[in-house]
């Protein structure tokens, strides 16, 4: 099993993103890891399933996402 890096584009999406939930009064609490996860998503253009499809709808529009 190999290691392999985040693409950049998917880290600094991420960054933003989540700079931009802070700046709106979001918590810090297990957010950023839910961040590089839609991040990756997106630069990997594969669909997100999750619960909570309304707040990364708001950080990340253009990401397919499965919500049930």
């Amino acid at each position: 099993m190999g290691v392999e890096r985040s693409p950049k584009p998917a880290l600094i999406l991420a960054a933003r993103a989540h700079l931009a939930y802070r700046r709106q009064g979001g918590t810090r609490l297990g957010t950023l890891p839910d961040f590089f996860i839609c991040a990756h998503a997106l630069h990997a253009g594969l669909p997100l399933l999750t619960r909570e499809a309304s707040r990364y709808r708001a950080y990340f529009p253009s990401l397919q996402i499965i919500a049930p």
